[in-house]
């Protein structure tokens, strides 16, 4: 593989690296979500609404694992680099929408003490609907192909910085800012509330309380880890707006 690396002609052992962490980073990521599902499965926590919501985002996790797996480093350009294309713009996204319907169901729980167990199959219709109809439209004058370590938006495609802009940045930065927004107002919220009952023993707060250090502190990483792993490839992605080069620092980030 590295003796045909194009991508690092003066440094081939480069693709060889690359591969390996590529491997490493996907393999820990597929083990870790096939451990999720086989525990909601294992004690049938999928009887209860939130665990099949962590369910369904640890499906999509899963299959956007294994779509890095599909492809050696560089990858060739064929049907098996497409449908790694596909799979990845549309998992990557699902990800990020299941994150943002749990956050919703956080949200209507914390705020309004409210169900959203009825708007289930709409949970469904828009994280895996959306992502779809998105991951299908660079079909359209084949614009999937090898790009970097792994395929994506080729590079040789027309107007290939629109279609990665259009397609991934912008809908996923959008949902990032729109998750740290919502977190923060949860998180402020619930504290002046606790605020407003200290002293006295209230059963809201207690519940409170108990809500924030279980369920949203944690959440609260996600936007946090998300953006940081996405913003070198971003700032990579406007610095070469025009002619992309190869950088082994920046590809390795996108790896990670």
């Amino acid at each position: 593989m590295a003796d045909n690396c194009s991508m690092f002609a003066e440094t081939p052992h480069y693709c060889k690296v690359l591969a390996d962490v590529k491997t490493a980073v996907s393999s820990i990521s597929l083990i870790a979500s096939l451990g999720i599902i086989f525990v909601i499965w294992l004690f049938k926590k999928y009887k209860h609404f939130v665990q099949r919501l962590i369910l369904s985002l640890s499906v999509a996790a899963f299959l956007n694992s294994i779509g890095y797996l599909l492809t050696g480093v560089p990858p060739e350009d064929n049907a098996l680099c497409d449908f790694q294309a596909w799979l990845l713009s549309y998992m990557g996204f699902s990800i990020l929408l299941w994150v943002c319907c749990i956050t919703f169901n956080l949200y209507w729980n914390a705020i309004k003490d409210l169900k959203t167990d009825k708007f289930e199959k709409y949970y469904h219709l828009v994280s895996w609907g959306i992502p779809l109809v998105v991951a299908c439209l660079p079909f359209i004058n084949d614009h999937y192909g090898p790009a970097g370590a792994w395929c994506w938006i080729s590079k040789e495609s027309d107007n290939s910085v629109a279609w990665r802009f259009s397609t991934y940045y912008i809908p996923i930065y959008v949902c990032i800012f729109g998750l740290f927004f919502v977190y923060s107002f949860i998180f402020v919220t619930i504290r002046r509330q606790i605020k407003r009952w200290e002293g006295t023993y209230n059963s809201e707060a207690e519940r409170s309380k108990a809500l924030m250090k279980e369920d949203i502190k944690p959440l609260m990483w996600y936007p946090v880890v998300y953006l940081l792993t996405t913003i070198f490839p971003l700032i990579h992605r406007i610095y070469n707006a025009v002619e992309e080069k190869p950088n082994f620092t920046l590809l390795l980030l996108q790896v990670c």
